[in-house]
């Protein structure tokens, strides 16, 4: 149950990602759809639309494995 949970949030965080990606492009603006979707992520948050605790599992999960998204690039040095 914990993995659906997690993985559901992770699909949430990543409908933010696609809308940032989406409204860049419809609008034809000069950021990358990733800060576009962050700042609408930040924004929900902010203004408390969407809570913290709906995300927060998901968001720790991604968290913890950071470090791993970084490696191929240190082992190519």
């Amino acid at each position: 149950m914990k993995f659906f949970i997690i993985f559901i949030q992770f699909l949430v965080l990543y409908g933010f990602y696609l809308a940032g990606e989406w409204l860049g492009d419809f609008l034809n603006l000069p950021l990358p759809g990733s800060i576009i979707g962050f700042l609408l992520l930040f924004a929900a948050l902010a203004l408390k639309v969407y809570p913290l605790r709906w995300i927060e599992s998901g968001a720790q999960f991604l968290l913890a494995f950071l470090s791993l998204y970084f490696i191929p690039r240190r082992s190519a040095l």
